[in-house]
């Protein structure tokens, strides 16, 4: 019985298999059992489970063996079995790898840390069971690594894996004389709420820098504060009003005329009393967004610092 690649394998399919490779009775039992006991773990028929690799890890994942009464050391050989299991449907990539690599890989990181090496060898012998040396590896290649940890093996946090590989491969060719010249992207993952100065109009940035100079008592002309605010006070407030009218903007406001220039509700407060930065008209925005999520948790949680 075969299965191709396209066609949606279950377990049931996989222990069918079982029963018809070419191995011992004994390990016929084991795997078989080792498919059953995940079957049984995630609360489903082994028909209805489907034998992806990538989704029975997830699932895996959130299992807790102690509370099924299975050992730590029971419950890896379980996996261990069950990607044996599935390697009879489709390839999979082997948790631990025995594979020696190149002696041009060696060369390069035999002054390695070990913190550093640890974490590259996966890949590297990844890189020289294919025969690909320093001078041959392309971005391909490691995205090919990436997609086979990712969906090839189940082996938990793949994410936290390939984390680690790209800082140290980027770092190795920032140090390393003679390492490939690829660099591999690392997106980032910070979702920011607070836009920049430059998306907000000059004239709006003016008030602000008005405001602060008041604040700061420079001018002993001017009818400000009792007491000058230090450097680091000042710098909070232009962050709390950048916050202030970042949560307006994405509560809906438009930036611009009208809007978040000299009469928007922010200006206002700055051109007013400081008392008031965070209340009238636009706090009742802010109120709202509390209520019907219009304002990120992040912008509200920032607003409540003072």
């Amino acid at each position: 019985m075969s299965m191709t690649a396209t066609s949606r394998v279950s377990l049931a399919d996989v222990i069918i298999l079982i029963s018809q490779a070419n191995l011992s009775e004994r390990q016929k039992q084991e795997l078989r059992s080792a498919v059953r006991t995940v079957a049984r773990l995630l609360d489903g028929e082994p028909a209805n489970i489907a034998a992806d690799p990538a989704g029975l890890r997830r699932r895996l994942e959130m299992i807790a063996p102690e509370a099924y009464g299975i050992s730590c050391g029971r419950w890896a050989n379980i996996r261990s079995l069950l990607r044996k299991a599935l390697g009879l449907v489709r390839p999979m990539m082997a948790s631990r790898s025995v594979q020696p690599i190149l002696p041009a890989w060696e060369v390069l990181t035999v002054n390695l840390p070990f913190s550093r090496s640890v974490r590259l060898l996966p890949v590297l012998r990844f890189l020289s069971a294919r025969g690909r040396g320093p001078t041959d590896v392309t971005m391909a290649d490691l995205e090919d690594y990436r997609e086979a940890i990712f969906n090839d093996r189940l082996r938990k946090d793949p994410e936290k894996s390939w984390d680690h590989l790209v800082w140290v491969w980027n770092w190795c060719r920032r140090e390393i004389g003679g390492w490939p010249a690829v660099v591999i992207e690392r997106p980032s993952r910070r979702v920011t709420y607070v836009l920049p100065w430059s998306v907000f109009p000059t004239s709006f940035k003016h008030d602000v820098d008005l405001f602060l100079e008041r604040l700061s008592g420079k001018d002993l002309s001017e009818d400000g504060p009792p007491r000058p605010a230090r450097p680091s006070t000042l710098q909070k407030r232009a962050y709390q009003l950048r916050l202030a009218a970042s949560a307006l903007v994405h509560r809906g406001h438009k930036v611009g005329y009208g809007s978040l220039d000299r009469r928007s509700p922010v200006a206002g407060a700055i051109s007013g009393d400081p008392e008031v930065l965070f209340r009238p008209a636009w706090g009742q925005d802010v109120a709202a967004g509390r209520r019907d999520g219009g304002i990120p948790q992040g912008c509200c949680a920032a607003l409540d610092q003072d």
